[in-house]
């Protein structure tokens, strides 16, 4: 079988791809196991120090404390290597048994893209959808526990082959084992951050070599991480494409984030205000329906082109939309998908909608306060005690 000089050129590409995630991902592991030695290294030394200085240079007859030390930080290590970061999303824990048509969906994703499926699914208030994983230092080498953050804020904007699209982007990310890989990455990210920030709280900074040694670490590590994510993310779209069509990925990701961007701005600042003023919607997402569809088609457009006109940083993870739809918009073009709303993979939207808002307010008010100071202004005034003599005025 003959290979036209168009495959050619793009198994070339393709190849030169791989050859350079490949190398993105051996300098990052190279930086994230220098780190651990460094730091093992580093705290040995000191306490070893510390601890021959103490005992006045004398070295006969203090192998077992020595060993001892040793083994007490090996301990140490190993307990952060395989302990699981504690997160649990603000959300609804979703079962098969009450949205079979969600998890039919999920299972038709995981078998398009060539993974399993997540092990748990959260259905959030916010408008954000993406994938992580649970697991310890092994979780590399085994099982891993795969969970996926659905929020249904901005369903309504997607048609539900535009939402399976960007289902397939996130399932992508489980396939190559990348969010197990990410954790580890974060990790390391977090400590050099932390390192550089109590550095950075010296006068004498900027007269210290162990100070702008961190920083020009930390730069260079997040530079190829984000660089890393960001090809990661070229990496999901392109085979979320395949699945389902570079066009019906491309246009789900403008509605998505032209809705996301309406969200995050009135919708949050229209159910503050109402919370200030003692009442509470109770389907938050009803009423953000009924204000998108009081936009003119001027102000959709101008909401269009700014995402549009949005550009990713040398240092961020993300692509921008752009970027993102340039790459895709032509891979495995397919009609035109029906209208039918991404709101349909729920037997009853109404009544999960109405659940997260009462979730979401409770979260938002509460941390505000608001709710307690309405309960104590509501509570009914009780019988007004006479002030005891012994006490003075």
């Amino acid at each position: 079988m003959k290979i036209s000089r168009s495959e050619s050129g793009a198994l070339t590409a393709r190849s030169a791809k791989s050859l350079l995630n490949g190398l993105y991902l051996s300098v990052l592991v190279l930086f994230a196991g220098l780190f651990y030695l460094v730091s093992t290294a580093v705290i040995l030394g000191l306490i070893g120090a510390a601890y021959f200085l103490a005992a006045g240079f004398t070295v006969r007859g203090k192998a077992v404390e020595v060993l001892v030390i040793a083994g007490f930080l090996a301990v140490l290590f190993a307990r952060g290597y395989l302990k699981r970061t504690p997160y649990e999303p603000l959300g609804v824990r979703a079962d098969a048994t009450r949205f079979p048509r969600l998890f039919a969906a999920l299972g038709e994703v995981a078998r398009n893209v060539g993974t399993r499926p997540a092990d748990e699914v959260f259905l959030t208030p916010a408008a954000g959808i993406g994938v992580f994983e649970r697991s310890g230092f092994l979780g590399l080498f085994g099982r891993s526990h795969r969970v996926l953050e659905l929020g249904v804020a901005c369903l309504h904007a997607l048609t539900l082959q535009e939402f399976k699209a960007i289902l397939a982007h996130e399932y992508a990310h489980f396939s190559s084992r990348e969010t197990l890989f990410r954790r580890f990455v974060a990790r390391v990210r977090v400590c050099l951050n932390t390192a550089k920030a109590q550095l950075g709280a010296s006068r004498f900074k900027n007269l210290s070599p162990v100070y702008h040694t961190v920083r020009v670490y930390a730069f260079f590590f997040r530079y190829f991480s984000s660089t890393f994510s960001r090809q990661r993310e070229y990496h999901a779209d392109r085979l979320a494409s395949e699945c389902y069509g570079g066009n019906v990925l491309s246009s789900g990701l403008i509605h998505y984030a032209c809705a996301s961007a309406l969200f995050q701005g009135p919708a949050f600042h229209g159910l503050f205000r109402l919370g200030m003023e003692g009442r509470m919607l109770r389907n938050l997402y009803a009423a953000f329906r009924a204000y998108s569809g009081t936009i003119g088609p001027d102000d959709v457009e101008r909401i269009r082109r700014q995402v549009l006109k949005d550009r990713s940083g040398l240092l961020d993870f993300h692509p921008c939309p752009a970027r993102r739809i340039a790459r895709i918009r032509g891979v495995n073009r397919v009609p035109e998908p029906s209208d039918e709303s991404a709101r349909a993979i729920f037997e009853d939207p109404g009544a999960v909608e109405e659940e997260l808002s009462a979730l979401l307010t409770g979260r938002l008010m509460g941390g505000m306060g608001v709710l307690d100071t309405l309960r104590t202004a509501s509570a009914p005034a009780g019988p007004r005690q006479r002030p005891d003599p012994e006490d003075g005025a």
